[in-house]
């Protein structure tokens, strides 16, 4: 990226940074983000094997 400059964090905190570029518009809706965290924090889970197909 142009004027990127690399420098290391050298706080004692676990303090994280965010930089939003200029796109960012807003934020999600509550209930978007409460949805998407559900989803990660809850995965469906993954079949394991095929079930017989009904015709």
């Amino acid at each position: 990226m142009k004027g990127a400059v690399t420098k290391t964090d050298t706080r004692a905190t676990a303090d994280v940074d965010l930089i939003i570029g200029t796109a960012f518009t807003a934020l999600a809706a509550p209930e978007d983000a409460t949805a998407s965290m559900t989803a990660l924090l809850h995965p469906k889970p993954v079949p394991t094997k095929c079930a017989p197909q009904s015709r």
